[in-house]
């Protein structure tokens, strides 16, 4: 029965790409003209500097170094999750990001903290907040960041950690196997 099993996920997961790639190839420039390129580089956009997904090496100064991916949407959105704390103790971090100027930026985003003894909050359940202040030159970008664990409200905050970040741009691959 185990054996059925994976045969049938393995087929079920070789459909799904292969149904995917065949998509994708039909709706390419369909695809172009309706959503944007996460990865822009419009030199007539000023805040394309920062758009994108980023693979971030984050050094806390109290803990032990992670890794981090953030993606910076258009309009502000900002998504971020980590090696740093499991699924089951934090949510995906959700914020947003400003340009202040040349090509320096700030963000900010929330995670939601599960009610478990890995997260000491004020109160658990509450709120891991992180803001930084990042300089993006072409595809890397160095950081400044603080860490801090809040009660649900956002209001009562205390300071987790300081910490710095180098981030590389994220860009997009061929697959290794191609038909």
């Amino acid at each position: 029965m185990k054996r059925i099993i994976t045969t049938l996920s393995l087929a079920l997961f070789f459909t799904g790409v292969l149904a995917l790639g065949v998509i994708s190839e039909g709706v390419k420039s369909i695809g172009q003209s309706f959503m944007p390129n996460a990865q822009a580089k419009d030199n007539n956009s000023s805040n394309a500097a920062i758009l994108g997904t980023w693979r971030v090496n984050v050094t806390p100064k109290s803990f032990p170094p992670f890794q981090a991916l953030i993606t910076y949407t258009r309009g502000g959105g900002l998504l971020e999750s980590n090696t740093f704390l499991p699924p089951a103790a934090a949510t995906t971090g959700h914020g947003t990001w400003v340009k202040t100027g040349g090509h320096e930026y700030v963000a900010t985003f929330e995670k939601f903290l599960a009610d478990n003894p890995v997260t000491p909050t004020l109160g658990d359940p509450g709120i891991f907040r992180v803001k930084e202040i990042i300089q993006v030159n072409g595809d890397t970008y160095t950081g400044a960041a603080s860490a801090e664990f809040c009660d649900l409200s956002g209001t009562q905050c205390v300071l987790a950690d300081c910490g710095k970040s180098i981030g590389t741009r994220l860009a997009a691959e061929p697959p290794a196997c191609q038909q």
